[in-house]
């Protein structure tokens, strides 16, 4: 029986699905390419926007026209309207792909020991979020926070490092809140550093309040962990942030790259933007311009303010026309 996996969205998803694959080889299912015939397909869906969202809605129609018979299962972060569309057979919440996949494949597996096309590996360190941004739907997707012990986490890149990975980007929903039985992301970073033949570590976003002097001491000094920190920045202005629920100011964003550039003149700065906020004005927009323009940043992830329906946001007055 032939399966193929389809993935949109964030690392965090790739991870998963990488899993999954992973399970389907170990049981009597051959992998195949999404664009060849299939008897199952299993999409890991994104609703982060509505782009996402509309990309996903395409290629589950493309996965039907191509096979009449085959099953579609949808998995990942998916809104419940979705589940109203002809084409799927399945649906399967983040909290039950494990188990379900479990008995689709009769796998216990809970590791990766590949990363298909890639010549670096995500490993999952965390998931969920407890924080309820104003303008974000993920923590409805992806619940309570959860941290993976550190002994999981070293056996899964030792298993890459064996097939050939030497650089490892650390991934999750809130890396930056790793907490597991007391033991914090700077703890789980000192750990791994350790592990053989590991050469390069890299982490995915963080938010700024995430990133504590520890953390950025950690970095400068480590001959492994690459100078590189990605912000889930989102605004420069203080009324825009405060409205999306965020619980920091510009100048505290300000001073945190000023002391990480100050450790490291080389270190790589990027930042996630949302542009076009409920009651964003003019002057709100000129503020976040005026804010990234005076500092150095590396590269922006720019967005379009996405309505996500659930969320305080979506209710906000005063939206700005696209």
């Amino acid at each position: 029986m032939k399966i193929s996996f389809k993935t949109l969205g964030c690392k965090l998803n790739q991870y998963e699905t990488q899993l999954l694959r992973e399970m389907a080889e170990d049981s009597p299912f051959n992998t195949t390419s999404f664009v060849k015939g299939a008897d199952i397909y299993v999409i890991n869906m994104c609703s982060v926007t509505m782009n996402a969202v509309q990309q996903s809605r395409n290629i589950i129609r493309r996965a039907r026209k191509m096979s009449q018979n085959a099953r579609i299962i949808v998995t990942g972060c998916y809104p419940v309207e979705m589940e109203n569309l002809p084409e799927v057979d399945t649906f399967i919440p983040n909290a039950q792909r494990q188990s379900f996949f479990q008995r689709l494949f009769n796998s216990q597996k809970t590791r990766i020991s590949t990363f298909k096309n890639h010549t670096r590996a995500f490993v999952k360190i965390q998931t969920g979020c407890n924080k309820f941004c104003s303008y974000c739907i993920v923590p409805y997707f992806r619940k309570n926070e959860y941290s993976r012990p550190q002994d999981e986490i070293r056996k899964e890149i030792t298993s890459l490092i064996r097939n050939r990975f030497k650089e490892i980007t650390l991934t999750g929903v809130h890396i930056g809140r790793y907490n597991n039985n007391g033991r914090n992301l700077v703890q789980l970073l000192k750990e791994i550093e350790h592990i053989p033949h590991l050469e390069k570590i890299r982490l995915s976003s963080l938010n700024p309040e995430e990133i504590t002097n520890e953390l950025i001491d950690t970095v400068a000094s480590s001959s492994k962990i690459c100078h590189h920190f990605h912000l889930s920045l989102q605004s420069g202005d203080r009324n825009v942030l405060n409205s999306m629920g965020r619980n920091y100011e510009p100048g505290y964003a300000a001073g945190l790259i000023a002391r990480i550039k100050n450790q490291m003149s080389d270190c790589g700065i990027g930042a996630d933007v949302i542009v076009g906020f409920p009651s964003e004005t003019v002057q709100c927009f000129q503020n976040t311009y005026n804010f990234i323009r005076n500092l150095p940043f590396t590269y922006l992830h720019v967005f379009r303010y996405s309505p996500r329906k659930g969320t305080l946001a979506a209710i906000l007055p005063n939206s700005v026309h696209d």
